[in-house]
């Protein structure tokens, strides 16, 4: 025997066993639980724990429980905590350098719950940008000074009618420089001169009398046409001022107006009511929601980076490029096929399956989807959950996702925190949906709720500001409403847009009080306006009607040489013979 023993190799071969099974036994399990702490808590940003970790080898598998994450953003609460997880290996794939996961189970997720000791590794990271929401504020039902109004207001109507006086003054110089260039008294009087002596001559000089009536005709008909001239351009010029004077006559409302919606109150300071009162609601979902897209893309795809127009998977620092050559049968380098998952509301379930989760979807041909359902829970009558996250084309990737909510009770939402008029949604069913869509860096979401059986709780029945008591007892009444959200943009930047029917009732309950103040605070600026402007509009119709004056010299001197040629006519020559007129 002792040639086929050699028993220092046999104590050798049972010593390695040996270690091994401590190691396994003893080690593997708390090592494996450190690990995933430390890089979970790598990856999170924040605390991770792990209650136990159990590693078997027969099926190659692991089974975890007690795993809570904890959340960035408030690290006295865990984002998720999950009961227990376990799944097994193919070992044959792993001799591949591959870890495909057929199926694994996830049992018992809870989501905000609380923890005893604070979860915080790190500054919270940058949250993205959203537009930024108006704070609530009443509108003020004081009415505003109008003396201080307009002691800080320049008024366009003095600068309209200041410009229009000054043209009309100019052009009124210009007409009278023109005016005095035409035939006056003087030419007229020596035209009746001329024709008086033509009447008074004698027959014999006949031939002589008409080629004298001829010039004096040819003379007043240069003139009246020079006159006519100028009489066109004129009236052009007429017609200008003219529009000048109703321009500015109409200035000083148009002033009234301008400052009404600069300094008056106006309902429509309301029409964005619902993204006063649920805006901050709705920006902290999406922000929340570009948090957790944002942490979902390591399990999406690679971190790549481009070389000119195609897409390269990145290597970590040191560790080269592993090259993939042709299979016949492809798979990533790590798969999980199916993940069937159960959320453990208060009541009820919401149970569904994550198909596979890989960062190479490009080598597996197909897109990672989830879908979860619900029914009979407690706070919510039926839920169903959607997704597809298609990277297929790493260059082109997109991923869309549909929530839909049907009789979910809301309880006890504060809205409005403002001391003059705090809201608050007592209860509601509330059917929700939203969908979201991502290409790329932009992204586009649709939130849309429906809330009936709703009760609100409005302060400001006793407040002095009229507007509080109005809206407290609009929304008293309203027994159901629609509400609807529209976000775009990029993840970095993104719009969130809010509208709901509740902006017609708030502004309908206000709308008396509105218009009551509005006409009085017009009627004091009109009348504030009006004496401001009198005097200079006054001037300019003065202007105006000196300049209309011009036109009728022009009209009386053509008049005149008109009239001037009819009697001509009239007389004749001596003889009765009638001039050539």
């Amino acid at each position: 025997m002792k040639k086929w023993i050699r028993w220092q190799g046999l104590v050798g071969f049972v010593s390695v066993i040996l270690i091994i099974a401590i190691f396994w036994f003893f080690l593997l399990d708390t090592l494996v639980k450190r690990g995933i702490e430390a890089a979970g808590t790598r990856l999170a940003g924040a605390k991770v724990e792990l209650a136990r970790a159990n590693v078997s080898l027969f099926p190659l598998g692991m089974t975890l429980t007690g795993l809570r994450v904890t959340d960035k953003e408030a690290p006295m609460t865990n984002a998720v905590e999950v009961s227990r997880i376990s799944f097994t290996v193919d070992g044959l794939n792993i001799l591949r350098r591959k870890v495909v996961i057929e199926e694994m189970a996830a049992e018992g997720f809870r989501f905000g719950t609380p923890r005893k000791t604070s979860g915080a590794v790190s500054r919270p990271e940058k949250k993205p940008s959203a537009s930024k929401r108006p704070s609530f504020q009443l509108p003020s039902f004081e009415k505003p000074d109008v003396k201080k109004i307009l002691k800080d207001e320049e008024l366009d109507s003095l600068q309209q009618i200041e410009s229009a006086r000054t043209d009309i003054r100019n052009m009124r110089s210009t007409w009278k420089k023109v005016g005095d260039g035409l035939p006056d008294k003087k030419h007229i009087d020596d035209y009746k001169a001329r024709i008086e002596k033509l009447r008074k001559g004698k027959p014999a000089d006949l031939r002589q009398q008409l080629a004298e009536a001829a010039a004096v005709k040819k003379d007043i008909e240069r003139d009246l046409d020079t006159i006519r001239k100028a009489k066109e351009t004129f009236n052009a010029d007429l017609q200008s001022a003219k529009n000048a004077v109703a321009k500015a006559e109409k200035a000083p409302q148009e002033d009234v107006r301008r400052i009404m919606e600069k300094y008056g109150m106006s309902s429509a300071g309301l029409q964005n009511m619902s993204g006063m009162l649920f805006g901050e609601k709705i920006n902290t979902w999406v922000q929340r929601g570009v948090l957790w897209y944002g942490r979902l893309q390591p399990a999406l795809a690679r971190s790549r980076e481009k070389k000119g127009k195609a897409e390269a998977v990145k290597p970590a620092r040191g560790k080269g490029v592993d090259v993939r050559f042709k299979e016949y049968h492809p798979l990533p380098d790590f798969l999980i096929r199916t993940v069937n998952a159960s959320l453990l509301p208060k009541a009820g379930a919401f149970t569904g399956k994550i198909r596979n989760i890989t960062p190479d979807q490009d080598v597996l041909g197909a897109p990672m989807t989830l879908a979860f359902s619900g029914e009979g829970m407690q706070d919510v009558r039926a839920a169903k959950l959607d997704g597809v996250f298609n990277h297929v084309r790493p260059s082109k990737p997109e991923d869309t996702l549909t929530l839909a909510v049907q009789g979910y009770r809301a309880m006890d939402a504060a809205l409005s925190d403002n001391e003059k008029l705090p809201v608050s949604l007592k209860e509601g069913l509330v059917d929700l949906k939203v969908t979201g869509v991502s290409r790329g860096e932009k992204f586009t979401a649709k939130i849309t709720a429906m809330v009936k059986s709703v009760r609100f709780a409005a302060g400001g029945k006793e407040s002095a500001n009229p507007y509080a008591r109005a809206m407290s007892s609009a929304l008293s009444k309203v027994s159901s409403f629609t509400l609807s959200a529209d976000v775009a943009g990029t993840f970095e930047d993104y719009s969130v847009r809010i509208s709901s029917n509740l902006d017609r009732v708030l502004q309908d309950a206000v709308g008396k009080l509105v218009r009551e103040q509005a006409g009085k605070l017009e009627k004091e600026l009109q009348a504030a306006i009006r004496e401001k402007t009198g005097g200079a509009f006054t001037d300019l119709k003065k202007n105006y009607g000196d300049l209309d004056a011009v036109g009728g010299s022009l009209s009386g001197k053509q008049n005149q040489l008109n009239d001037l040629l009819k009697n001509a006519v009239k007389s004749g020559l001596p003889g009765k013979i009638k001039l050539p007129f």
